[in-house]
């Protein structure tokens, strides 16, 4: 009787250490599939993070070329449009003629750089927003973009009203120039002076 129940003890004792041995394997298994789905969730996280920084490096890098460029456009356009506004209007046909023909020009060059202060805008605020997605909406950097723009789209309107001034002004005086009743009284001033 002892022989058997030292037999039925070594079995019961046999599977209470298969089942221990099953439980722990079952506890790792459970384990490392936890540590395998957090790695994933870290592996996803470190992809979309990457991503988001290339967004914003491109979009930062393209927008700086972009700032540089229309600074140049703008500072030249404000120069040219000065230049007309300093010109008096002159008094006869030929030299109006010729300060149409430069008004004209500056606004054509104030119209198409509107073109590119749009430009500007837009990827003032795609930067904008990638930097936002990196949690960097209230950064300096982003300041400093929505500034520029602020600043940018200002100095374009002033020099926009400014060039439209000049060309009205320009026009109205060919216009009179062109009218036989203010000729005639512009020679009879004139002859009016040589008497």
């Amino acid at each position: 009787m002892l022989a058997t129940d030292r037999s039925s003890q070594q079995v019961v004792n046999g599977q209470l250490a298969a089942d221990e041995v099953d439980s722990t394997m079952s506890s790792l298994d459970a384990q490392l599939g936890d540590v395998e789905t957090r790695y994933q969730g870290v592996v996803a996280g470190s992809c979309d993070l990457l991503a988001k920084l290339d967004s914003a490096v491109q979009c930062s890098s393209a927008y700086g070329e972009l700032a540089a460029d229309v600074g140049r456009s703008l500072a030249e356009v404000e120069a040219l449009v000065d230049q007309c506004s300093a010109s008096t209007v002159a008094d006869n046909e030929f030299d109006v003629q010729r300060q149409l023909d430069v008004v004209t020009t500056a606004a054509q060059r104030v119209a198409g750089l509107g073109n590119v202060i749009s430009e500007l805008e837009r990827a003032g605020a795609t930067t904008t927003e990638a930097l936002s997605d990196l949690g960097l909406a209230d950064s300096d950097r982003v300041h400093a973009i929505q500034e520029d723009v602020d600043t940018t789209k200002a100095r374009y309107a002033a020099v926009q009203q400014c060039s439209g001034d000049q060309q009205r002004l320009v026009n109205a005086t060919f216009a009179q120039l062109q009218d036989p009743s203010h000729n005639l009284a512009v020679l009879l001033n004139w002859v009016g002076r040589q008497l």
